[in-house]
């Protein structure tokens, strides 16, 4: 968190006030303005040579925020896209700078059109070096700053003249608009000053400047001036008009010479508010004819323009009725005609009438200019009525067409609907806020909606603040006796329920007194009508809420009193659609059906579906309602787009569906689909594959059968159909190995009889494994998925006897060990005890994918019917038979035969095949395991989801088991996976094509390497680890540009590339940076701003801070798909890639500020780095927190005082312990002595042995002996690394020290992390990253082990105190961030009486002239004296 505490630094002019008291003290006289034509100006200025179109010229320059200029014929145009910029006259030797030293008078004159933008304003704003003045000029009004309002001109219609003048003799401002002096006693100063320098724009947040023109700026430091007194003259005229009633219509005129104000005047009187160059009438009427004339005030005369007639012609057209309505009420119509109407004739009633006198009308009454409302007798529902109007005329007395009719429809019930009625800008949170209103008591809705629920979330999110609702229509309960109401509004609610379908009676149920957004039981959010419900009645129902601020919304659900014991509050939903409903005028309603039904021919027992669909348009919408019908007849509960058809017959065959497709006063009938209903006995095929990164999409012949609850599972099939089928004789012919098989390990010795094959091993760890590379198990287990294995063996009764099937499929493995008296999963847990030397006995081991369990049998009885989880990771995909391990001492086996199965999980008997689409156990893709399927819409097509690599051309897909509707399955299909999308692969950018630390960018003098400063101008400051790159101009930017770049040569066949930077932006308003990449074809650019990152068309990514220390971002461009991936710190920001933003002939990388509406102002870079060979994704490293790893030890976990616990032992050398309550304290009494987990079943052991990525965390304080050390060692069976914690430094052990910190000061925290898809290890001390670009492996080795302590010789440890060790075998993790919690720094100031001032301060201190910044630091201890002449500064104390 970055703390500020902000104050003034620096003095007023006090001695100038001293002076200037004396001077009125003695009544000295003040002096007035003298007259002085601004063309006779010490500078004068015109918009071209203040800017030329390309540049700012003669010394102005633009300060504060970034201002973009654009020269016109005789003007500049000047747009403000940030508050805080301006113009500036700034080279130290302008005449202004100069002038003015002398701290006297001065005058200052502009001529300036406004743009008529919503506060748009400007100032000039002029200091002498002791004190300033600024003149305010808006769009309607002028002002000094922080004054009453000068002038209340409209500054927008014309150019204007402004002139501010200081007079030093009596220390006034004096304003003149125009010539006319605004001012006549004169303005005091705004603020003591140590500037001297004219400014004219935004030079305060609080005059938000959006675009001006600017036709020139005049100033003389010589005096202060009155400009003479000029006379105006008529430049043009208004022109008249001839315009029919109803037209719109301006005027405009125009004066030379200065004009102080504009008033219109019609047959010689001002007409109230015209006092702009033009006016203009929106609707004219008759009473608008006449003469226009413009007046304008002049200091000299005041002249006049000719006059402009107005004719507006006589009106001949006749009123017609634009929209007729009924309503809710049942007893009012509104008529809404096409201009304004006469007041009497249209509340007549006698001139309205319906046919038949179907409806009478019972008054009339005009609402507003051009709509009327009748009162009539009830309306039927749904009626339709022909209302006739006669007489009625408009304000010329054109009468309507005598045989005007319209028809009228009487509102209709809409099922599924409540109204909403919003009352907008009504403040307050309490319902009575609303309900005594006068909007609301006048019924004045500003907008109505429609809820399909009653919950306001089904109509919209969020309304906005500030507003009232009333939400009513009808109950439709389907269950009789009592029901329990819940309300749940923001801010306060009320809801009301009649005992009957009249509002006369309704009465409070529930309410809500401050907020809420959920369900609560008790108090005033739960109550009960009065009377019981009756089911098929409606009861009327409203609902009135008051929202302030913040969130806002409103939902109500019901219980009835039968249910209280089965549904909880929090189970509780917001009445459904089929309970509710509202009257809704039908007129307009349409509705068509867009898909009709399909016929369709099903097989018997299967589950189908018919679909519809329909586009509606009404009163509540797009909504649209259905009702399915099988042969004419509703089916019930079958009211929405899809029917679903299951447990038919052949005596269904020829049924004949249809939908009603409904909005509230229209219904249509779809086409009818026709069932045919077959016996179907062909199985589905597949009829394409395709792949798009992780997903494998499959097309069958025909729909599928899919299953509620799919998951993968355990059948059933005998061995003898096993994929792989091996006798004693296939295995081994009396002489030598067959068919792949080798014997590993210790060596066997084989004995083949006429029925088997005796297995003796005279030395422990031989084993039997078909292993040449591409056996059946090879391949058929490099998918990670599911297998088994059976053999048939006898036992030798020996002691200690005993085997193993030992089974791995490249991701992780099991072992049965079956012994000569029991039988044992891996572990040495005990399945069975039945001896196994008395006869053949038949053995099976299955791996189940999708549960990740393993089963046992032995003899077809299954041994463990929960199954077993795995046993350990592995990288190796093999089948060994035999003693793998030397703790199983086999001596003789007599074997039968081994089989084996890669296709699944198979039991001896039982299960039933699973035939659902859906079913992960009928999928297998070699190399990766699937996770997800999903079934899409048309039944036939399958997308499945793979974690693994996934070659185009080379991977294959197995499927089984998927059955169609009728039952029929797929024989087992093998098809291969074409290429797939996008081709993005890990590589950290230390191994880029280019690596460019700051120092190979720029030494401090120069820019190296190629790089080059283009288009606007920046100043780079080198510093030890980056380089600062400061923009004074909008558009500058670094550019890799000798022609021969790697990134020209490289991207120049418009291919894959790869750029990363590590960046830090200043914490200023709007500072942003770019990555900007083109190869030639095509671009795109990534904007990072301070507070969040985005495209350049602005679609946020991330909306982190970048200014809180070094981020790194990366974004790659991927050829194949032609889509972008940026990474921001390593997180993926864009999973599904962006679209380029344009194309390019160019190719090029820019770094900084390449678009002119990226104001970058300071931006300190660490490197760039890039690579054009392809797009590549940073290394997978994720964060995780120690305290979540699979073994966490604390210092008592592994020693309690007398003896090591839980597996950890002392190897190599002796150590002493000595126990502590919050660590234990490792003592070496000679070199070589460490710490290990060594039980062979550890976590670190059986987790690490598939040689992937592990973690290793360890919490130590070393004592501060010469030369102590201690080691994290971390091996994984295939390599190691060693990181080396001395007392002064931590270190690889091949001695690059990764950092100098004291580490004997406190307890550290130090991770070792080894990320098995790169190859790289990561280190970090206190959660700080000390290896950004990793380690390569120390060595290769076969153990796997975790060893702490001095496994070195070389590594002298003497003692070392130890909080804890944790370690993960399951990945590689990066520490979770620490919060930082960050004491708010101090700052005071004190007046020392001298004029010094005294700041003391902790943190760090920063001074700026505006509180806006920019900031600077001061360098200068705590606390810090300020002379008398400091200027004036703002300061800040920041951590």
């Amino acid at each position: 968190m970055n703390w500020n505490r902000k104050l003034m630094l620096g003095c007023r002019r006090a001695a100038w006030s001293l002076v200037a008291g004396l001077a009125l003290a003695t009544g000295l006289a003040m002096a007035e303005p003298v007259e002085k034509d601004s063309a006779e100006f010490e500078l004068k200025n015109s918009a071209s040579q203040i800017f030329d179109g390309d540049a700012l010229q003669n010394s102005w320059v633009n300060a504060g925020g970034a201002l973009e200029f654009k020269l016109n014929d005789g003007f500049l145009t000047i747009d403000s896209p940030t508050n805080n910029g301006w113009v500036q006259h700034d080279n130290g030797e302008t005449p202004w700078e100069v002038g003015t030293a002398d701290g006297e008078s001065w005058t200052a004159e502009i001529r300036v059109r406004l743009a008529n933008d919503d506060g748009n304003g400007i100032v000039i704003w002029g200091a002498n070096g002791t004190e300033r003045g600024i003149l305010h000029i808006n769009t309607n009004h002028t002002k000094m700053f922080n004054a009453e309002v000068i002038d209340e001109n409209d500054n927008t219609g014309g150019f204007n003249t402004f002139r501010i003048a200081f007079d030093w003799d009596d220390d006034l401002y004096y304003v003149w608009r125009n010539g006319a002096l605004l001012n006549p006693d004169g303005a005091i100063a705004q603020a003591g000053t140590s500037k001297n320098r004219f400014i004219v724009g935004d030079c305060c947040s609080s005059f938000p400047m959006t675009s001006v023109d600017l036709e020139y700026i005049r100033y003389d430091t010589t005096g202060s001036y009155s400009p003479p007194p000029a006379p105006a003259k008529v430049a043009k005229n208004p022109e008249s008009a001839t315009v029919k009633v109803g037209d719109s219509v301006t005027f405009s005129a125009a004066f030379d010479g200065p004009i102080t104000s504009y008033q219109w005047l019609k047959d010689g009187e001002a007409i109230e508010g015209a006092v702009g160059a033009s006016y203009t009438i929106e609707f004219a009427t008759n009473d608008h004819a006449g003469e226009y004339k413009l007046h304008g005030g002049n200091v000299i005369e005041d002249v006049v323009t000719e006059g402009a007639t107005l004719t507006v012609l006589v009106d001949e057209v006749l009123p017609t009725i634009a929209s007729a309505s009924a309503s809710d009420t049942f007893d009012t119509v509104t008529l809404v005609f096409s201009e304004p109407m006469d007041a009497s004739s249209t509340a007549a009633k006698g001139n309205y009438s319906f046919a038949d006198n179907a409806l009478s009308v019972e008054g009339a009454a005009l609402k507003n200019a051009s709509t009327v409302v009748l009162t009539t007798s009830k309306q039927a529902e749904g009626g339709v009525y022909s209302l006739s109007v006669a007489g009625v005329k408009d304000e010329s007395g054109n009468a309507i067409a005598a045989d005007t009719s319209v028809e009228i429809h009487g509102f209709v019930f809409a099922r599924g609907y409540l109204k909403f009625e919003y009352f907008a800008d009504i403040t307050g949170i309490l319902v009575e806020d609303l309900t005594e209103d006068e909007k609301y008591q006048n019924n004045a809705v500003d907008e109505v909606l429609y809820l399909s629920a009653f919950d306001t979330k089904t109509a919209f999110d969020r309304k906005g603040d500030n507003y009232g609702a009333r939400i009513s229509g009808w109950l439709l309960p389907d269950r009789s006796g009592d029901y329990g109401f819940f309300i749940a509004s923001d801010d306060a609610g009320e809801l009301y329920i009649s005992s009957d379908e009249t509002k006369e009676n309704l009465e409070i149920v529930v309410q809500e007194l401050n907020w809420s957004n959920q369900f609560e039981e008790g108090g005033d959010e739960e109550g009960y009508p009065f009377d019981p419900f009756v089911a098929g009645n409606r009861y009327y129902t409203e609902l009135i809420y008051k929202e302030g601020g913040g969130g806002d919304g409103a939902m109500i659900a019901w219980r009835h009193v039968d249910d209280e014991e089965t549904i909880s509050i929090s189970k509780l939903k917001p009445i459904s659609g089929q309970h509710i409903g509202t009257y809704v005028d039908p007129a307009g309603s349409s509705i068509k059906i867009t898909r009709q039904p399909q016929s369709l021919t099903a097989p018997v027992n299967a589950t189908v579906s018919l679909s519809v669909t329909a586009e509606g348009s009404s009163a509540v919408g797009s909504f649209v309602q259905y009702q399915w019908q099988k042969n004419g007849a509703d089916i019930a509960g079958a009211t929405g787009p899809v029917l679903e058809l299951s447990g038919y017959t052949l005596n269904d065959n020829g049924a004949v569906y249809t939908a009603v497709c409904s909005v509230p006063g229209m219904e249509i009938v779809s086409a009818e689909a026709k069932l045919t209903v077959v016996v179907d006995d062909e199985a589905p095929t597949v009829v394409s594959t395709t792949a798009e990164g992780n997903l494998v999409t499959v097309e069958f012949s025909e729909p599928l059968r899919t299953d509620s609850s799919a998951v993968a599972t355990t059948t059933s099939r005998d061995s003898a159909e096993f994929e792989f089928t091996a006798a004693a004789k296939d295995i081994h012919d009396g002489d030598a190995l067959l068919g792949d098989w080798v014997n590993a390990g210790g060596d066997l010795e084989y004995e083949l009889t006429d029925d088997y094959l005796t297995l003796v091993a005279p030395s422990n760890n031989g084993w039997l494994q078909h292993d040449n590379g591409s056996t059946v198990w090879e391949k058929g287990t490099a998918d990670g998925g599911s297998w088994t294995v059976e053999i048939r063996v006898r036992l030798a009764d020996d002691d200690g006897n005993g085997m193993v099937i030992w089974a791995a499929n490249g991701k992780e493995r099991g072992i049965m060990q079956i012994n000569a008296n029991n039988t044992q999963k891996y572990g040495k847990a005990i399945l069975d005890e039945s001896d196994n030397t008395d006869a053949f006995h038949t053995f099976r081991m299955a791996f189940e994918a999708g549960s990740g369990s393993y089963y046992f049998w032995r003899d077809g009885q299954l041994l463990d019917v929960e199954g077993a989880p795995r046993q350990a990771g592995t990288g190796k995909n093999r089948l060994i038979v035999g003693d793998c391990c030397s703790s199983f001492p086999m001596t003789s086996v007599d074997l039968e035969y081994i089989r084996y199965d890669t296709t699944g999980a198979y039991a001896p008997a039982g299960d039933v095949v699973t035939q659902g689409a859906n079913s992960l156990a009928n999928y297998s893709i070699a190399g990766a395991t699937i996770t997800g399927i999903i079934v899409q819409e048309d039944g036939k097509t399958v997308v499945l989801t793979v974690d693994g690599k996934i070659d185009g051309g080379d991977s294959s897909l197995v499927i089984k088991g998927v059955a169609d509707l009728a039952g029929n399955s797929i024989a087992e299909t093998t098809v291969v996976i074409p290429a797939s999308g996008p081709k993005i692969t890990p590589l950290g950018s230390a191994d880029f094509e280019l690596v460019a630390a700051s120092g190979d960018i720029y030494d401090g003098e120069t820019l190296l390497n190629g790089w080059v400063n283009t288009g606007g101008v920046l100043e780079f400051e080198k510093h030890d680890e980056y380089v600062s790159l400061n923009i004074t101009a909008k558009n500058g930017w670094l550019q890799h540009d000798n022609n021969e770049s790697v990134w020209e040569t490289g991207v120049a066949d418009g291919g894959s590339w790869t750029a990363e930077v590590r960046v830090r932006l200043a914490n200023d308003e709007g500072n942003a940076i770019v990555i900007w990449g083109a190869n030639g074809a095509e671009r795109n650019i990534l904007q990072i701003n301070t507070g969040n990152t985005q495209t350049l068309s602005g679609t946020v990514l991330d909306e982190s801070d970048n200014t809180d220390g070094f981020h790194t971002f990366r974004l790659a461009f991927e050829a194949q798909d032609g889509l972008y991936y940026v990474w921001r710190d390593g997180q993926l920001l864009t999973p599904d890639g962006l679209a380029k933003q344009a194309g390019t002939s160019k190719n090029r990388l820019i770094i900084g500020d390449c678009c002119g509406g990226i104001p970058m102002t300071s931006v300190d870079l660490a490197y760039i780095r890039y690579d054009t060979t392809g797009a590549f994704s940073p290394p997978p490293i994720t964060e995780r927190d120690s305290a979540g790893f699979e073994l966490v030890a604390a210092s008592g976990d592994i020693y309690d005082g007398e003896a090591l616990l839980n597996g950890w032992v002392n190897t190599g050398g002796v150590l002493e312990f000595e126990k502590h309550d919050e660590y234990v304290s490792l003592n070496i009494t000679a070199k070589n002595g460490w710490l290990q987990h060594d039980n062979n079943e550890s976590v670190w052991e059986t987790g690490v042995a598939d040689g992937g990525s592990w973690t290793a965390e360890v919490r130590v304080r070393l004592a501060n002996d010469e030369g102590n050390a201690i080691v994290i060692w971390g091996a994984n069976g295939a390599e190691r690394n060693i990181l080396q914690i001395n007392t002064g430094n931590t270190q690889t052990l091949s001695g690059t020290v990764l950092d100098e910190s004291d580490n004997t000061d406190g307890f550290h925290t130090f991770r070792l992390a080894f990320e098995a898809q790169d190859g790289l290890y990561y280190v970090w001390r206190d959660g700080q990253l000390l290896t950004p670009d990793g380690l390569a492996k120390q060595a290769g080795t076969s153990k796997n082990r975790l060893i702490i302590g001095d496994c070195c010789g070389g590594i002298p440890m003497t003692s070392v105190d130890l909080a804890y060790i944790r370690y993960d075998t399951t990945g590689a993790f990066s520490p979770a961030p620490a919060v930082a919690v960050t004491e708010p720094p101090t700052l005071s100031i004190v007046n020392n009486g001298d004029g010094t001032v005294t700041v003391t301060f902790d943190g760090k201190l920063q001074a700026a002239a505006s509180v806006n910044g920019p900031w600077q630091n001061v360098d200068a201890p705590s606390p810090l004296t300020l002379p008398a002449n400091q200027a004036m500064q703002f300061g800040r104390a920041v951590r």
